[in-house]
């Protein structure tokens, strides 16, 4: 995973720290990240009291991104996990007042409960709004570096929390409830004075790609839809997948064993709903992914009308190499 945690933002030094430190057990691993989160945080402390807060700011995100990696897929550790969540929320929070653009926190009510989004508009005016989907072990906070990539063509950003990440881990991912959310997530940023109501879209990741795809069957309000690396079929690359992503789908759904989780999650599937999305839907897929395979991709192409594939050369999972 080390290409993605680069492209979120870890530096390569920190990354290459890890693998001198060879950590032999996920709590020698959660130490090694803990230990460089502090780093961070203390020279974002120090920044921060000479007045430098572009560079605290920045010095905070790497501090929260330190804190994600290092819950990254630890599902035997709960207790310490779910801290090192709680910590990369606080610190992300302390960066983002210097922000620029700024962040406003925003707790969207919603059926499951109050979803967390962090809502970026450029403020000229009412903007196109991009919602952004973080997937597997993926959170808001993560998905900061992907959001320039609108903020400098003039688009607003909401990166979210849905049920089963981040803030609201302690829930387990039911496809139904994570359209509903996001809904009432479109209701809140089609109400807001900033964000152009007739503009609004999406973009997941990964598995967010795939919940991004379920939300856009559903929510016809979505003027287009992104999804980059995502599965079209869960129980059609079941067999492929390795084990700790079929650890994590166990973690998200809150299924007691494996076999459980296989049952859950043979209905994530877009096969009955992708000919129910109307709206242009952009694939993104990395030809060398053996996360998500590439017959995925190729799935959504063929089902999904309007549909435009772009296959990236030599792109590994979601292309972050």
């Amino acid at each position: 995973h080390h290409h993605r945690m680069m492209a979120a933002g870890i530096p390569y030094s920190d990354v290459e720290g890890a693998r001198e430190r060879a950590p032999e057990t996920w709590l020698q691993w959660m130490a090694y990240w803990t230990e460089r989160a502090s780093f961070y945080d203390r020279l974002a402390a120090e920044a921060d009291a000479r007045g430098e807060h572009v560079t605290a700011s920045a010095h905070w995100v790497r501090t929260a991104l330190c804190h994600h990696f290092g819950q990254f897929m630890v599902y035997e550790h709960l207790e310490e996990k779910a801290r090192a969540q709680a910590d990369k929320v606080a610190a992300y929070r302390r960066a983002a007042p210097h922000f620029r653009p700024g962040a406003t926190f925003l707790s969207v009510p919603a059926p499951v409960g109050p979803v967390p989004v962090v809502l970026r508009t450029p403020g000229h005016g009412p903007a196109p709004c991009v919602i952004l989907v973080p997937g597997l072990e993926a959170t808001k906070e993560g998905l900061h570096g992907w959001e320039w990539f609108f903020l400098g063509r003039g688009m607003a950003v909401a990166a979210i929390d849905g049920p089963g990440q981040g803030e609201l881990a302690d829930r387990a991912l039911v496809p139904d409830q994570y359209v509903a959310a996001v809904s009432a997530v479109v209701d809140r940023l089609s109400a807001d004075p900033a964000v152009d109501a007739g503009r609004i879209g999406i973009m997941g990741v990964s598995l967010g790609g795939l919940l991004a795809s379920m939300v856009t069957a559903h929510e016809h309000r979505l003027a287009a839809a992104v999804e980059v690396g995502g599965t079209f079929d869960t129980e059609s690359r079941w067999e492929r997948a390795n084990a700790l992503s079929r650890r994590g789908h166990q973690f998200i759904t809150k299924s007691s064993d494996e076999e459980t989780t296989r049952k859950v999650v043979a209905q994530w599937t877009m096969a009955p709903l992708a000919g129910q999305i109307r709206c242009p839907f952009l694939v993104v897929h990395g030809e060398l992914d053996v996360i998500v395979p590439l017959d995925q991709a190729e799935a959504y192409a063929k089902a999904v009308p309007h549909a435009e594939l772009v296959v990236v050369p030599d792109g590994n999972h979601v292309c972050n190499n």
